[in-house]
């Protein structure tokens, strides 16, 4: 047998990850993606992070996939995205809050003790 009759190692590879996506099964996969969102959302929502944009993403992917997995996985996931809608939840209420507090707590420009000055009704008419 020669060189080129064996195969190369990058055939082999790819005849090995053929022969794994055969025996793979999707809602293993489904089961798998789950998790890596969920886990991607609690990190999000991490005080030190507080990406709500890329929680509320995640959370919807999760809410999209819950009807195609098994039904001991589904009651899984439902538990997760309420407990990550809780946390969300808070955590978008906190951020509300500061804002309306540094909102509030922000100099302000100064205005004339008698307010506005008014115009006299011809200011600003040629004659």
């Amino acid at each position: 047998m020669s060189e080129s009759d064996t195969p190369s190692a990058e055939q082999l590879d790819s005849a090995a990850l053929i022969g794994e996506l055969r025996r793979a099964k999707v809602s293993d996969l489904l089961a798998g993606t789950c998790s890596m969102l969920a886990s991607m959302a609690y990190g999000k929502l991490a005080p030190e992070v507080g990406d709500l944009e890329e929680a509320r993403l995640a959370i919807d992917a999760l809410v999209a996939l819950q009807p195609l997995l098994p039904e001991d996985a589904r009651r899984d996931v439902q538990q997760v995205v309420a407990n990550l809608q809780l946390t969300y939840a808070d955590l978008t209420l906190a951020h509300r809050q500061a804002t309306r507090e540094e909102s509030e707590h922000a100099p302000q420009a100064p205005q004339d003790e008698d307010g506005p000055a008014e115009r006299s009704p011809d200011a600003g008419t040629a004659e």
